[in-house]
C-alpha cells in the first residue's frame, strides 16, 4: 500500500462496521482475506446522500491494482 500511495507512513485501523462473509474466504476456502475499504469518511453510508469522492475512487483503482499484481 505505501509503494500505491507514495507515501511512508499510513494509518491501519482495524475498525469497520457491519459484517461482511469473510469466513468463506478463512474458513471454508482456507485463504487469508483482508478488507481495504475506499470510502471517504463522510460518505453516509447507506444513507440517501451516500456518496464517494473521486479521489478515492481513483486512490482505491491503483490500491488495488497494486494489492492484484504484487509478488508474494
Amino acid at each position: 500500500m505505501r509503494a500505491s500511495a507514495g507515501k511512508e507512513s499510513l494509518l491501519i485501523a482495524p475498525g469497520m462496521g457491519g459484517t461482511l462473509p469473510l469466513f468463506l474466504f478463512t474458513d471454508v476456502a482456507g485463504k487469508p482475506a483482508v478488507v481495504v475499504p475506499i470510502a471517504n469518511h463522510d460518505n453516509n453510508q447507506h444513507g440517501a446522500n451516500e456518496n464517494l469522492r473521486l479521489a478515492n475512487l481513483w486512490y482505491a483503482i491503483d490500491l488495488v491494482a497494486a494489492l492484484m499484481t504484487m509478488e508474494r
